[in-house]
């Protein structure tokens, strides 16, 4: 690794990650997700080859649904944390569909697939994967119906009670 940086890590430890990676060497491993008709996705596979991926792109390129794609093949991470839906005549996720590779030491048959997708206005996960997932928030520009935090405001039901404010 010859150049104007160098890496903190060793090239040697760099050798054994990816020796482990090969060899299937870790307990549970996502290894690869393909999204389908997953917002901007159509049929795209991304693969994880080393223990540490990077994603890097443009604002609106895509890395959140990524990562949200990822932490949702795990039991512990609830799909509308990354992928709020609209209550109010929203189907745009109606075809949505997100396939996993997932290696998972701990069962009889180390490497499996998952496929979870969104049917009849709901997230269908079986056989969900156990694994201890750490999330700390992303905050993205969506529309206040897809926010938590407006969701109630976005309703039609929604009446606003105080007086008006004229500016």
């Amino acid at each position: 690794m010859a150049g104007k940086f160098q890496s903190e890590i060793r090239d040697s430890v760099i050798r054994d990650l990816l020796s482990r990676v090969k060899s299937e060497g870790f307990g549970t491993y996502l290894r690869r997700v393909k999204l389908t008709k997953v917002r901007a996705f159509s049929d795209e596979r991304v693969d994880f080859d080393f223990p540490v991926t990077a994603l890097i792109g443009a604002n609106g390129s895509g890395k959140s649904t990524v990562l949200g794609a990822a932490a949702i093949a795990y039991r512990d991470m609830r799909p509308a944390t990354f992928f709020p839906k609209s209550s109010l005549g929203d189907d745009s996720m109606s075809n949505w569909s997100i396939a996993y590779d997932i290696i998972d030491k701990s069962k009889s048959q180390h490497q499996f697939s998952r496929h979870y997708r969104f049917k009849n206005f709901r997230w269908v996960r079986d056989d969900l994967v156990v694994r201890p997932v750490l999330h700390f928030g992303i905050k993205r520009t969506v529309p206040a119906g897809e926010r938590a935090e407006f969701k109630r405001l976005a309703s039609v039901k929604y009446i606003y009670t105080q007086d008006r404010v004229r500016i």
